[in-house]
């Protein structure tokens, strides 16, 4: 999905940083969507970085709240399954600092976890197992994508595209508000794009 998305759009120069990287398996070298541009990872997490060092991906270990990258240094940003787990102040945070990193015209593709009807019914299995086996419970927040563009607007960042994505079918775009997006939607989408400095437009807190 983000391949696809990335292929569509055009950016400025500059490096290519996955935030929340994982296990750095999202992108390589020889991607076309790429373009020969530097690409590297960051994730807060020690063994997730390590992870990605051997699938190949230059990586820093970093807070995505506070990334030690340059300002509007990098040509495109993106970050998956990361604002499910966030307060509205941690997303706040966040897309402040992307905004912040972006070169003008440059694009951050974020993914994270839909509450459709089947998420729900799963997260509630995942809870009641968790508490049978006193295992600690992750808290997911509801972001919607209108609270995700309001906020991103704030900060400079322009919604080009957005939508939600199905575990089924050829990866697109749904409109999050069709039923069938509402009951198996996997995931929330938007294309957001830096328009302005950051610094000119808004501030966190």
């Amino acid at each position: 999905m983000v391949h696809d998305l990335l292929a569509g759009i055009e950016d400025p120069e500059g490096p290519l940083i996955d935030i929340a990287c994982g296990s750095g398996l999202m992108f390589r070298k020889d991607d076309a969507v790429v373009g020969g541009r530097f690409v590297f990872g960051l994730d807060y997490n020690e063994d997730a970085c390590q992870s990605a060092y051997e699938n190949g991906l230059p990586v820093i270990r970093g807070d995505a709240f506070h990334l030690p990258v340059t300002g509007a240094s990098v040509g495109r940003a993106v970050c998956g399954q990361f604002l499910q787990t966030q307060s509205d102040e941690g997303a706040d945070q966040f897309l402040f600092e992307a905004a912040r990193i972006l070169k003008p015209g440059g694009h951050l593709i974020m993914l994270w976890r839909s509450r459709s009807w089947l998420h729900d019914f799963a997260h509630w299995i995942h809870l009641v197992i968790d508490k049978l086996r006193r295992r600690q419970m992750v808290d997911h927040r509801d972001h919607t994508i209108d609270m995700i563009k309001k906020r991103a607007a704030a900060f400079g960042l322009t919604t080009v595209t957005a939508g939600r994505t199905l575990p089924f079918g050829k990866p697109a775009l749904h409109d999050a508000g069709s039923l069938l997006a509402r009951a198996v939607g996997a995931s929330n989408c938007v294309v957001l794009r830096r328009e302005i400095d950051a610094a000119d437009q808004g501030t966190v807190g």
